[in-house]
């Protein structure tokens, strides 16, 4: 800031006082011209090795053999170090993708990007799990099987929007996989990076690691801290014993449909609805293990006999399968068998085997 003077002496003293500094300026800028046109101009390939160094060493924006400079080099005959990476299943983080010349790729490294509607990073991903992207299913989020730990969030309070593919556990790292890609072949998890579960569909789990990449640990209850894989198969098929599905959901906030293509029990004989209770392996006609074994194995938020899937062998509490006029198993397994609530001889149900 300039010293105040009076005003008599404001004009010369000023003068006087900006002189130096106008001489010190003038003087930078000599140097700075000098050395800008007396110094060799900086090219890559200036020094042996730039053009496979992994460096932009003329900061133009270009690495390597991608930049004009190297056309020439031995580095670059034949092959590049980028141009081999390109025939790799994912790209170098310090490469940038040409969307003319290449597919898109997963990094070989992990990556995050900020939720912002913007491709910062230029690699084709916008907003990755963000939540910033709206979908009418899942097959919308996963670009064609490339990112499939990613989903459509159906009951998002601003509509159906692409997100992580995971629920369980309700955490506040569980946020962490907005806008992070993982290497192929990973799943992002509560913001790290891990080799996937082998959970198969309707299995239970307490996070995204016990469940496939393309299967997410979803809770039928919000806010569940006990989830099931529930496997999407657009990209993938199904394991062996299931089949895929077309399931219908409607956004509760905004009303917009959204059509999820999951794995179902094969012999569920109700593809479409959201039941397969009493219909998994080892079922028969006369008993089902699954709807006495205290699971919701169709992750519908209906356990047992609660379930409608099991109704064909779940009667009210006291003529269950097993029981005889002297002895009833469901009156003495610790489970509400008729899902009204009450257990074992707390029914009336069960008044003919309880003292």
């Amino acid at each position: 800031m300039d010293p105040v003077l009076p005003p008599a002496v404001h004009s010369a003293e000023a003068a006087k006082l900006k002189r130096p500094l106008f001489w010190t300026a003038l003087l930078a800028g000599c140097a700075v011209v000098y050395a800008c046109t007396s110094a060799p101009p900086v090219y890559e390939a200036d020094a042996p090795g730039e053009c496979s160094d992994h460096a932009d060493n003329d900061l133009d924006g270009l690495f390597d053999c991608d930049d004009p400079d190297c056309f020439g080099s031995p580095d670059c005959q034949g092959g590049d170090d980028d141009d081999s990476a390109l025939l790799g299943p994912c790209r170098p983080v310090d490469h940038l993708w040409d969307p003319l010349t290449e597919p898109m790729r997963l990094p070989c490294e992990p990556t995050f990007e900020i939720c912002n509607g913007i491709d910062d990073d230029l690699d084709g991903f916008l907003d990755p799990k963000c939540g910033t992207q709206s979908c009418t299913g899942s097959v919308d989020c996963t670009h064609g099987g490339l990112m499939p730990d990613a989903d459509c969030n159906q009951n998002s309070a601003v509509g159906p929007v692409c997100t992580w593919i995971d629920g369980v556990p309700p955490v506040d790292n569980i946020l962490d996989c907005r806008g992070m890609l993982c290497p192929p072949g990973l799943k992002c998890v509560q913001g790290d990076c891990l080799v996937p579960g082998k959970g198969l569909p309707h299995s239970s789990c307490t996070s995204g690691a016990d469940c496939p990449i393309n299967s997410g640990c979803l809770s039928p209850i919000e806010e569940g801290t006990v989830g099931y894989c529930t496997w999407f198969c657009h990209d993938f098929p199904c394991p062996e014993g299931f089949v895929c599905g077309e399931f219908v959901f409607e956004n509760p906030h905004t009303g917009t449909t959204v059509r999820q293509m999951t794995c179902d029990y094969a012999n569920a004989g109700n593809s479409g609805s959201e039941s397969g209770e009493g219909n998994g392996p080892g079922c028969t006609a006369q008993s089902c293990p699954e709807c006495a074994d205290n699971v919701d194995n169709d992750g519908d938020g209906f356990i047992d006999c609660a379930d409608d899937g099991c109704s064909d062998f779940c009667g009210p509490e006291g003529s269950g399968p097993g029981c005889t006029p002297t002895l009833c198993p469901a009156c003495e397994d610790n489970a509400d068998n008729d899902g009204d609530g009450l257990i074992d001889c707390e029914d009336p149900g069960c008044a003919d085997y309880c003292d």
